[in-house]
């Protein structure tokens, strides 16, 4: 015999047996970004200082490879670590800074 067809209002009911420990629960407070955003922040910080010193590291590789290319190493390296000077004071400081208002 064939079943009868399915109300499709309980099609959804995952409580039908009466268990509701699957169900979804609220969490017991708000979500606070503070901690993460720390975090991330600090990774930043941390991945631009790295970068800066493998980019110095390079250059003092490469002066010591090729020291009769110093004028066009020391150009390449004034296009370069200007910028990245800037962005990791910026940077630092902006952590920094973030970290002592509290």
């Amino acid at each position: 015999m064939s079943e009868a067809p399915r109300d499709a209002g309980n099609e959804w009911n995952l409580a039908e047996d009466g268990d509701v420990s699957h169900a979804y629960t609220p969490p017991s407070q708000e979500y606070n970004p503070e901690p993460d955003r720390e975090k991330i922040r600090g990774k930043i910080a941390q991945e631009l200082i790295w970068l800066l010193i493998g980019i110095i590291v390079l250059s003092l590789i490469l002066v010591l490879l090729f020291p009769g290319d110093l004028e066009k190493i020391k150009t390449v390296l004034e296009l370069i670590l200007s910028p990245l000077f800037a962005l990791v004071g910026t940077a630092t400081g902006f952590y920094f800074g973030a970290n002592s208002k509290k």
